[in-house]
Formats: C-alpha cells, structure tokens, sequence
C-alpha cells in the first residue's frame, strides 16, 4: 500500500525539514518516518494531533484517519507526541 503522505509531499515538492515546520514538529526525522513505507522498520505514525494538522495541510488527501488503516490494521509504533 502506499504510503499517501508520500505521494503527496513528492507531488508538491516539499522538504521533509518542511513538511515538520509546517505541523509544528521540530525534526525533518519524523516527518520521514511518516512517509516511509509501512513495513520498513523506521516507519511511525504521527501522533493523533498531528495527524489532524497533516490532514489541514494536505487538503485532505491525507485524512487523519487513514493512518490507522495503513498496513492494513497492524500495529506499529507512533511518534511520541511532540503536537504543537
């Protein structure tokens, strides 16, 4: 499955370093984490306050909830809250 968040930065040519300022997150890490496919082992899910602001910022095409369909209902680990 792919991971939405990525299609999106790649079409709009956005900076991990970025994609972090614009929710409020200080490192362009996390916001890597999040693009990354499910199954690599550096993938997380973004906290849920910020899966709503990545919801804001794409518009929608990234919808917070989405992200827990990802993987198709495994569990992974999620970001630690670092929501603004």
């Amino acid at each position: 499955m792919e991971n939405r968040l990525e299609a999106w930065r790649k079409s709009k040519g956005v900076t991990y370093q970025a994609l972090a300022d614009r929710v409020g997150i200080p490192h362009a890490a996390n916001a890597r984490a999040w693009c990354l496919p499910f199954d690599h082992k550096d993938f997380r899910k973004p906290p849920e306050m910020t899966r709503h602001h990545l919801q804001e910022l794409t518009g929608g095409a990234v919808v917070a909830s989405w992200w827990l369909s990802y993987g198709e209902g495994a569990k992974k680990k999620e970001s630690p809250s670092t929501a603004r």
